[in-house]
């Protein structure tokens, strides 16, 4: 199950979130964050206003596990996403499992935008490589187009 508890200090892990459209984005980032909840994890989530607002509405619990944030301020330099995420996972003990749910692709970007995302995808294994971080990134796969969603297209 998508998001179900691990191990302290399994390491770091950074996996796709394919998902078809809001409706199924909430359903499966809410068991993300619920599972984390549950496993006492906190949880970072970086989305657009609206998915942060329709999250809000379907949690269970209003945790202190949990924070928001929203991509257009904390991406809107994607060269300020790592130190973002650095702050967070900084901000617990080393061998906390923590959680991130950042979607940095999304329709509609320029080509230089996407990119950019693209490289910090990349980036973003090397950053955290021994952390005990769980990095999810949705990918729209009803709005994006396939050579987006496929690693084989992206700048290395």
């Amino acid at each position: 199950m998508l998001g179900a508890g691990r191990a302290r200090g399994t390491g770091f892990r950074h996996e796709a979130l394919l998902y078809a459209g809001e409706r199924d984005f909430v359903e499966r980032a809410v068991a993300f964050i619920e599972n984390g909840i549950a496993a006492g994890e906190p949880t970072l989530v970086v989305v657009d206003r609206r998915k942060i607002a329709r999250l809000r509405e379907r949690l269970r619990s209003d945790s202190a596990l949990v924070a928001f944030a929203d991509m257009s301020e904390v991406g809107a330099n994607p060269a300020h996403l790592i130190p973002a995420l650095r702050g967070f996972v900084d901000g617990h003990p080393a061998d906390q499992a923590l959680r991130v749910m950042g979607e940095v692709i999304w329709p509609g970007q320029s080509e230089d935008a996407l990119a950019e995302y693209q490289r910090h995808e990349a980036l973003t294994n090397m950053a955290f490589a021994g952390s005990n971080l769980w990095a999810i990134c949705p990918y729209d796969v009803s709005a994006l187009d396939a050579a987006t969603i496929t690693a084989e297209s992206w700048p290395v």
